[in-house]
């Protein structure tokens, strides 16, 4: 399996693995490779997190095509790579290309079970798309009780996510302030203080929405400091296009 070159010694490095791993890929994507692996999860995750976001495409693209040549186009672990294959093109600002992916996967995840938080994890991102592209009305019907589905399920991260997606539809749909803020507040309780701390791209997310009350209430100078605040923010020394 592919996933015997990376990392089994304690003294390998993520970078040499990811070296050796990326090229043993590229060796067999002509579609000669037809034995199972299965995609070193870290791989992409560290390539995602560092901005290498183009070569993790290509990594999940590829592994796509040899879940496909194996007939197990609609395993949970097929389906999960659509998924990250959605986050990447988010974040490249290939914003309708993502949506298109998750549109098309979508009812396969919900079904595929026993993964429900996939399920909820993809609807999030596509009302995050919806709103990203001016479609806020679509977005607020994917992401009413979405958070609170996650909640039960135990996933916190997508909860918050799925909360903010649900604020700012309904802020760009033209809810007044006194109506959004309280939801933002209740993001940050729900996340925990330690979690908090640790998700600048969820904070940097919240403050551009009150960036934007302070420009419509004409308050220029908070808006103007908020944005500098959010562009002195370590999460901006992150290539990642959504930032």
């Amino acid at each position: 399996e592919m996933r015997e070159s990376f990392g089994q010694s304690t003294g390998v490095r993520i970078t040499d693995s990811k070296r050796d791993t990326c090229g043993r890929i590229r060796e067999n994507r002509a579609g000669h490779l037809l034995v199972s692996f299965k995609l070193p999860k870290i791989l992409v995750s560290d390539q995602i997190a560092s901005g290498e976001l183009v070569q993790a495409l290509e990594l999940l693209r590829l592994s796509g095509r040899v879940h496909e040549l194996n007939g197990r186009g609609s395993t949970v672990a097929r389906l999960q790579d659509c998924q990250s294959e959605s986050v990447a093109l988010y974040r490249l600002g290939e914003i309708r290309e993502s949506l298109a992916q998750l549109e098309r996967y979508t009812g396969q995840i919900v079904r595929a079970g026993p993964r429900p938080e996939l399920g909820i994890g993809m609807l999030m991102d596509r009302a995050g798309s919806l709103n990203r592209l001016a479609r806020p009305a679509e977005a607020l019907l994917l992401a009413t009780g979405l958070g609170e589905r996650a909640l039960r399920d135990g996933q916190t991260r997508i909860a918050s996510l799925a909360f903010f997606e649900f604020a700012r539809a309904r802020h760009l749909l033209g809810a007044p302030r006194a109506e959004v803020e309280p939801l933002l507040v209740r993001i940050r309780e729900i996340t925990g203080e330690p979690l908090w701390q640790a998700n600048p791209g969820l904070q940097v997310l919240i403050e551009s929405v009150r960036v934007d009350w302070d420009i419509a209430d004409g308050r220029l100078a908070e808006a103007a400091q908020r944005i500098a605040a959010l562009l002195a923010h370590r999460s901006m020394k992150n290539a990642d296009h959504v930032r």
